[in-house]
């Protein structure tokens, strides 16, 4: 079983998928963007935490031995890289 999580800019996303990487269920949390200037966009990351908790929750209530048969986690990180920057061999 697995647990994978999107954080967006509008929500987090949550996926229980299983070993044949069919969808169990999915559930989401509302996010909201505080624009205090023209051109910025700002969120509080305890905000990204209580969606986690919200959106994880609602799969615990409707698939909680599904959930639980989730055993390890993973992040993957995400590299926004500019077009002129070529990254290294090591990366």
């Amino acid at each position: 079983m697995y647990l994978g999580l999107d954080l967006g800019t509008s929500g987090l996303k949550a996926m229980l998928i299983d070993e044949h990487q069919k969808v169990i269920a999915s559930a989401d949390a509302p996010l909201t963007v505080q624009r205090l200037h023209h051109g910025w966009s700002e969120q509080n990351p305890s905000d990204w935490i209580a969606a986690c908790k919200i959106a994880v929750g609602r799969l615990a209530e409707r698939h909680p031995a599904e959930l639980s048969a989730v055993k390890a986690s993973a992040c993957p990180a995400t590299c926004m890289v500019r077009p002129w920057w070529t990254p290294p061999a090591t990366f």
